[in-house]
């Protein structure tokens, strides 16, 4: 098994992936391209110290965030892509939209901008290049929900963190693990 696929079948790695898309809605495969790309398949320094997954920008690692945990960092992840710049990115997903055409909608996003063209040079690409190399439509089984209304309702950040955090726990750590925490 090269690096690459034990980096997209990791339990850290589909943790966070799921756990964003529970939060986004934005395809399993779609996140993992953008995390292999980001942080090398997991041996960037930035992944390996700062557990971000996704190059996020703020602070305790250089110009990068720092998070304390790969379960903090998929809440900081989820997080990002409800500030603003992404809103084409979630409409996008939200509606139905396929893997690739939510690659293209990131790739074309004003944060991401030509950061995912690759060489190929167009929006999305080399997320869409990761996505059909790796076949990682593969991990998106079991997490496409049906088409929501044309106004979505999204749940408040209050509320996403705090599930976010609990679908990452029960992933890593296993459901009775995760609710005998939750009771504490």
């Amino acid at each position: 098994m090269s690096y690459q696929t034990s980096f997209f079948a990791s339990a850290t790695t589909q943790g966070i992936a799921r756990a964003v898309f529970a939060a986004t809605h934005i395809p399993v495969s779609v996140i993992l391209a953008q995390m292999s790309i980001e942080t090398g398949y997991g041996t960037s320094n930035l992944w390996r110290q700062c557990h971000n997954p996704a190059g996020i920008k703020g602070t305790g690692c250089g110009a990068f965030q720092s998070y304390p945990s790969y379960a903090a960092a998929a809440s900081g992840y989820a997080a990002t892509y409800h500030n603003g710049y992404y809103s084409h990115v979630l409409a996008v997903a939200t509606s139905g939209g396929s893997p690739t055409q939510v690659a293209v909608a990131l790739g074309q996003s004003p944060w991401a901008g030509s950061h995912y063209a690759g060489a190929c040079g167009s929006p999305g690409c080399q997320l869409v290049q990761q996505i059909t190399t790796y076949h990682l439509t593969q991990y998106d089984t079991g997490s496409v929900h049906p088409t929501p209304a044309k106004t979505p309702r999204q749940a408040p950040p209050s509320l996403v963190i705090p599930i976010v955090l609990f679908v990452v726990s029960v992933l890593a750590f296993g459901a009775d693990e995760a609710l005998r925490h939750e009771d504490r």
